[in-house]
């Protein structure tokens, strides 16, 4: 990518559990793609001096984990080209040694808040979430709690749900995949394909249908929708680390 700018910011480790308005919480594994987003996010903003009333984050092309996550201490973003209101960004989270933790490469919408107002208002009371996973494929069902502290941050007029906890439940629905297999999940090695077709409010129902796309030693890819209203919201692309039961997970789980 061309940079068109670029921003650097120190993660304090206050900062993983405080970096959003919605606090985002700090085990969750997509986090780096908000703290990416949220950065280039200000960086636009201080570029063209101007107070977008919206943005959130309409793609990522590729997100990949390679080690030490808590043990990251910098961000970099660099700006890429922009599109009308949608802007391309990559960043890098790298340790204090230097050596990088993880990477993103996506796109963030930044614009009117009207942008959001469609999809903002609260829908019905819940229907009962279920599941089903088998060791191929799984579906979850799922309420959003308009209830939740992070819809008052994002955003406070028009509340929608933020893309990376949509990300979450895609990872989190993979993995009920490789448990039904017999493995165990030590982490989110790859997020690639990302792309938020639909912006999804507070009080939906959602249903995230994953499929084992391959299997491979250590590590399972999985092709992963969600759908509200019978729409897709969220198409991507998840690969998980995992290992089977005779595997040291105690000598690596800190790893990662």
């Amino acid at each position: 990518m061309r940079s068109q700018g670029c921003a650097v910011a120190d993660l304090a480790p206050e900062l993983w559990t405080k970096v959003t308005p919605w606090r985002a919480p700090e085990a969750m594994s997509a986090l780096p793609i908000e703290l990416a987003a949220q950065v280039a996010g200000v960086a636009l903003r201080t570029r063209w001096s101007t107070a977008f009333s919206a943005g959130f984050l309409a793609a990522v092309s590729s997100y990949r984990v390679f080690s030490g996550l808590h043990e990251a201490t910098q961000i970099e973003v660099n700006l890429g080209k922009s599109a009308g209101a949608y802007h391309a960004f990559e960043a890098v989270l790298t340790a204090s040694t230097g050596a990088p933790c993880a990477e993103v490469f996506g796109s963030i919408f930044l614009g009117a808040s009207d942008a959001t107002s469609a999809a903002s208002k609260q829908l019905a009371a819940p229907t009962p979430a279920s599941t089903h996973a088998t060791a191929e494929a799984a579906q979850e069902s799922c309420w959003l709690d308009p209830a939740q502290s992070f819809y008052a941050g994002h955003f406070p007029e028009a509340p929608i749900t933020p893309g990376v906890l949509l990300l979450e439940m895609a990872a989190q629905v993979s993995s009920s995949i490789a448990q039904a297999e017999g493995q165990r999940v030590l982490g989110l090695a790859e997020v690639t394909n990302a792309v938020f077709q639909r912006l999804v409010p507070p009080g939906a129902m959602v249903e995230v249908r994953a499929r084992l796309q391959a299997s491979n030693v250590g590590r399972r890819n999985y092709a992963v929708s969600l759908f509200f209203e019978g729409a897709r919201a969220l198409r991507a692309r998840v690969a998980l680390r995992t290992a089977n039961d005779d595997f040291d997970f105690d000598g690596v789980k800190n790893a990662i």
